[in-house]
């Protein structure tokens, strides 16, 4: 019986350590040694939600740090603009691409804490998805 309640315990633990919500500042989900990009491109018709087709990149593809991002696009050179966020474990940062310029990258770093509520708000201003 003593095994059985000590493995309901640590499977509750397990859920709830890996439960993301906006206002928790950790989570083992978040934690992973991962750093995440929430990419959108500007479009004649809008905005919207970059694939990882545009960037060329492997769809099961979920790592892509800032020099991997500057990489990427001197790659692929994109025809429209792309703005977004990348967040994770080596740095929080907002990122702008202009086809215009394709050599700079415009960067800027998130002030520690606010990259939960900054992707909110992006996500916010964003149209609904198409």
């Amino acid at each position: 019986m003593a095994e059985l309640l000590a493995l309901l315990a640590l499977a509750v633990s397990v859920v709830v350590g890996a439960t993301i919500s906006p206002r928790r500042r950790f989570s083992w989900a978040m934690y992973s040694a991962s750093t995440k990009a929430f990419l959108w491109v500007h479009e004649p018709q809008g905005p919207r939600l970059a694939r990882p087709q545009d960037l060329c990149l492997a769809p099961e593809n979920h790592l892509l740090t800032l020099p991997d991002f500057a990489r990427v696009l001197a790659g692929t050179e994109p025809a429209h603009p792309i703005e977004g966020l990348i967040i994770g474990y080596t740095g929080n940062h907002v990122v702008r691409y202009d086809p215009r310029r394709p050599t700079q990258l415009a960067r800027g770093e998130l002030a520690a804490g606010t990259e939960l509520d900054e992707l909110a708000e992006t996500l916010h201003r964003l149209p609904p998805c198409r």
